[in-house]
């Protein structure tokens, strides 16, 4: 006879607790996750039994396939998610008739793509040429452009690379153009005074000649000025250095000497123009070295009157000789 056991409240409690109140199926495994109502899981081991690889007319596994999977477009296993699908099309160009258009073109070597009515097409040079129908109107500037254009030069080119400073000049070195200073230049040329001493004899030339020597016929044209030197009254003496000059002209502001002139040469002409001041009567007496021989030379006497004395030099006698005296101008 079979014994009857009570259902305690531990053991109705019991029997609850190990109750299934849930059950799932891990994807990773296959395997049923059951779960009791304590929390409890129950691995029922695998359910799914022979699962196929899926394909494109039978439904199974899959595996994801990775961005670069998806730009390579080979793989015919995995399959493409939106993500990886959004990287691919990222890099492409959206569709477009004209891009479309030109993609069907085959063009040839320096062809190009000319709009032509409504649609696209590939032209030669000779083809653009005659749709430009460029006149020599058009190429006006373009002509006046290259007119002012140096031919390209490799001189040229190497000077224009250059970045000389003030007073630079252009030398060519070697095989190369280099910009010099003055410096430079002057110690390349190494100049000696034998460089230079046909261009001192013409400098010389062209500096004031302070006692040239003529010889044979002299001709001058125009008019010859000479500024008298003006002589002053010093010590009651009128004093002249014949060679300072030809003519000269005295201020007779007192009595005075006309004293010996210095450095006479023979033969050399001189003329005086003496002068009475304001006041007038004053006397002039000849130095011994002056002769008037058959003359006699007397200054005027009226205030601001004007005398002339002319009169050569005889080494000879060591005499200035009075050849013409006027008086009263």
């Amino acid at each position: 006879m079979a014994v009857v056991t009570g259902l305690t409240a531990t053991r109705m409690l019991a029997i609850e607790a190990a109750s299934v109140v849930s059950g799932t199926v891990d994807n990773e495994t296959g395997h049923l996750l059951l779960t009791t109502h304590d929390g409890t899981v129950i691995d029922a081991g695998y359910v799914l039994g022979t699962v196929v690889d899926a394909t494109d007319t039978l439904k199974g596994i899959v595996e994801l396939a990775t961005p670069t999977e998806v730009a390579t477009g080979t793989d015919t296993t995995r399959a493409i998610t939106p993500a990886g699908l959004a990287s691919v099309l990222s890099g492409k160009q959206d569709a477009d008739t004209d891009l479309t258009a030109i993609a069907g073109l085959s063009p040839a070597v320096n062809d190009v793509l000319q709009f032509i009515g409504t649609a696209w097409a590939n032209r030669t040079m000779a083809q653009l040429k005659t749709s430009l129908a460029i006149t020599e109107a058009d190429v006006t500037g373009l002509v006046t452009d290259l007119s002012n254009k140096q031919p390209l030069d490799a001189d040229l080119t190497a000077i224009a690379g250059l970045s000389p400073a003030a007073n630079d000049i252009l030398q060519f070195i070697g095989s190369a153009w280099v910009n010099r200073t003055m410096a430079q230049l002057k110690t390349s040329l190494a100049i000696a005074q034998s460089d230079v001493s046909g261009l001192t004899a013409a400098l010389a030339l062209l500096a004031p000649l302070a006692g040239p020597t003529f010889t044979g016929t002299v001709t001058l044209s125009g008019r010859q000025v000479i500024t008298p030197d003006a002589i002053s009254i010093s010590g009651g003496n009128a004093s002249i250095d014949a060679s300072s000059g030809n003519v000269f002209a005295i201020a007779a502001t007192a009595n005075f000497t006309l004293a010996n002139p210095t450095n006479p040469t023979d033969g050399q002409v001189i003329h005086l123009r003496i002068t009475q001041d304001a006041t007038g009567s004053r006397v002039m007496t000849l130095g011994t070295a002056w002769s008037a021989g058959p003359n006699t030379v007397t200054l005027s006497t009226a205030a601001n009157k004007v005398d002339h004395l002319v009169a050569m030099y005889h080494s000879g006698a060591a005499k200035w000789h009075i050849t013409g005296f006027l008086a009263g101008f």
